[in-house]
């Protein structure tokens, strides 16, 4: 695995690994809801909010996390994971792609407690000093 994390970049890596596992998981599932949609009958602006949601939602941040790793506490990418969905969950209900369900409220609770718990731990720092003797 190491040669391999050497040899590609993270972007090599997590796109094809990611993306083709999710393809073989979700293809057999929805494969007739594609084969039978008649893609003309979507115009632009769903085509611009696909955009919005798919790339500059999910697939930039995606791209960028490596690098915020490097910058950030672990912390902070955290919060950024969890609150994720919800925000995009919000922004596809407001522009009338998504419509809101009872079964969401305990996904947001879930979040949101994923968040608490986050936040509560502590860094390397915060912990060395509370181990070194106060003189």
């Amino acid at each position: 695995m190491q040669d391999s994390c050497n040899k590609y970049s993270h972007v090599t890596l997590f796109t094809k690994w990611l993306f083709l596992s999710s393809t073989i998981v979700f293809l057999p599932i929805y494969w007739k809801e594609v084969a039978v949609t008649d893609f003309s009958k979507f115009d632009g602006y769903f085509y611009s909010v696909l955009f919005y949601i798919v790339v500059l939602g999910f697939f930039l941040p995606f791209l960028l996390t490596p690098i915020a790793q490097l910058k950030l506490r672990p912390t902070v990418i955290s919060i950024y994971a969890y609150i994720q969905p919800f925000v995009i969950t919000v922004i596809s209900i407001s522009l009338g792609l998504d419509r809101w369900s009872w079964w969401r409220v305990p996904a947001i609770l879930l979040i949101f407690f994923g968040v608490f718990i986050v936040t509560q731990s502590k860094s390397r720092a915060d912990l060395e000093r509370e181990h070194t003797p106060q003189t």
